[in-house]
């Protein structure tokens, strides 16, 4: 009897580190799954290892990713954060309401700080009681290190000690989790580059970046670091470097539109109007090739920035009926947003109808109230609306008041160069819509009962009126050759307990969003 008995508790004792071990592999998975929003991710995979703490109490292994599952929270929420804020500021949220949420958002970041405080303190617990306390020492630093990684204390904390960044460097050294050590350091400094980017200093922002590409291991956070780059050298007019980081981009992942997207835009800036259009409409396809539907709202300028060439800026050569396709695919993403209203009034006034220009015009005065570019086209069209004299100069004078009031506004000096950058028009505003949720279309809608294949009268007069567009062809040009990209070293085989990777692939993943996001109409 007292062999069953102890064949039996043998027997559940395993059968209790299978279903932890079972959990935490769960709980890893979650965060690779890209159908769920991020912030749910992270919120499901905390709940799945407190299931796996329960399943076996004795082990220490899920309190200490729970903690760091809070960090990588706090550290991801930030940057949503101050996205958010960037693009309230530019749409008219008063001052005080942004001081609230960014005192809301810093107190909820401290609660999951003391989270993960609670967390890493249960799993020391357990390390002691097991009598491994001395030789996973490691695992405390390291839970320190990403405290201050939560807290953005990446080069000295707020009491005098060492930052994370010396944290991470001093346990790689040692060799502790090197992978997950050095990836994290390269996210650190992918923040501080961030940080200098936005303050329009470019120079320290590639030198930090720099420093994270040679502490990143993982091939994605290189794409994250050289996606950084090409964005800086691109905001400092040298578009001729982006160029050549995007052309190594596609050639270490030909299949990603972000890539093609992005180059686009650069080459627009140059005035390669045609190759643009080129990687412009290879993004796109890319995405309608994949069964991802989130890579056509992350790459939307693929749709609005060729509708803008086509329509205004290859003037004769244009292809005005592909413009209006894509203006109404671009609408079907985001909706009445206010890229699709202040480029789309720009095309219907280009081509001639200046109501349906005003009311679009309007709508993107409404939605953006800070920026003064479209002012600047409300008081272009104004004077060729229709109505009685007295309403078209009534409507002349209240645009161009609003005009001056509105540059007044956006040349103060309380404002930051994140919404300077966002109100600048072709040259500086991106993928904003990605930061709100779609809006819905003008009521009454002045494009109901069009379509793609039916497009109002004033877009087939334009049509008519223009040569036949000849596309690029790459097969005629000699571009310059690409540098390769930089080899990586295997995974370590420890990445399950101290990785959550694609939990930093979210964090990274907004830095770089940040750049091209701002920039690819």
């Amino acid at each position: 009897m007292r062999w069953c008995t102890a064949l039996l508790c043998v027997a559940s004792a395993a059968a209790a580190e299978h279903e932890y071990d079972q959990l935490l592999l769960e709980a890893r998975a979650i965060l690779e799954d890209p159908s769920r929003p991020a912030a749910e991710r992270f919120e499901a995979q905390y709940e799945k290892l407190a299931q796996a703490a329960l399943a076996h109490p004795q082990r220490w292994e899920a309190f200490f990713i729970r903690g760091e599952n809070r960090c990588n929270r706090a550290f991801f929420f930030r940057a949503e954060v101050e996205m958010y804020l960037a693009l309230a500021r530019a749409k008219g949220m008063e001052d005080a309401v942004r001081d609230r949420v960014r005192k809301e958002a810093a107190e909820q970041i401290e609660r999951w700080r003391m989270d993960a405080y609670r967390e890493f303190s249960v799993a020391e617990d357990r390390l002691r009681r097991i009598g491994k306390w001395r030789p996973d020492l490691d695992l405390m630093v390291f839970a320190n290190a990403a405290m201050k990684f939560a807290g953005r204390e990446y080069l000295k904390a707020k009491n005098g000690q060492r930052g994370a960044i010396d944290d991470f460097r001093e346990l790689a050294r040692r060799g502790f989790q090197p992978e997950d050590c050095a990836d994290k350091i390269a996210l650190c400094y992918v923040d501080v580059g961030h940080e200098h980017y936005m303050r329009d200093r470019f120079d320290d922002a590639q030198r930090a970046w720099d420093e994270g590409l040679k502490w990143a291991r993982q091939p994605r956070w290189k794409q994250v670091l050289w996606t950084n780059k090409a964005g800086a050298y691109e905001m400092d007019h040298q578009y001729r470097l982006a160029e050549q980081v995007l052309h190594r981009q596609i050639e270490g992942d030909p299949e990603d539109p972000a890539h093609h997207k992005n180059l686009g835009l650069v080459l627009g800036y140059q005035n390669r109007l045609k190759e643009a259009l080129y990687h412009y409409d290879t993004a796109r396809e890319l995405c309608r090739k994949s069964k991802d539907p989130s890579l056509a709202l992350h790459n939307g300028n693929a749709w609005l920035r060729p509708a803008v060439i086509h329509g205004t800026l290859l003037e004769n050569e244009g292809d005005v009926r592909l413009a209006w396709r894509l203006f109404l695919e671009y609408r079907q993403l985001f909706g009445d947003d206010y890229n699709f209203c202040f480029w789309f009034g720009d095309f219907a006034s280009a081509q001639g109808d200046y109501d349906v220009a005003w009311r679009y015009l309007e709508r993107a005065r409404e939605l953006q109230p800070r920026c003064s570019p479209v002012y600047q086209k409300l008081v272009q069209v104004a004077p060729r609306t229709k109505g009685t004299r007295e309403e078209v100069e009534a409507r002349t004078t209240a645009a161009t008041k609003a005009l001056f009031d509105a540059q007044a506004r956006y040349f103060v000096a309380d404002e930051s160069p994140t919404v300077l950058k966002i109100c600048g028009g072709v040259a500086d505003l991106g993928d904003l819509g990605l930061g709100a949720e779609r809006l819905t279309f003008l009521d009454p809608d002045p494009l109901a009962g069009l379509s793609a294949d039916q497009a109002p009268p004033w877009v087939e007069a334009a049509a008519r009126s223009r040569d036949p567009f000849v596309p690029f062809d790459p097969e005629a040009a000699s571009p310059e050759a690409p540098p390769a990209l930089a080899g990586t070293k295997p995974k370590s085989p420890w990445s399950l307990v101290a990785g959550s990777g694609a939990a930093l692939l979210l964090v990274g993943g907004i830095a770089s969003f940040l750049l091209f996001r701002r920039k690819g109409t």
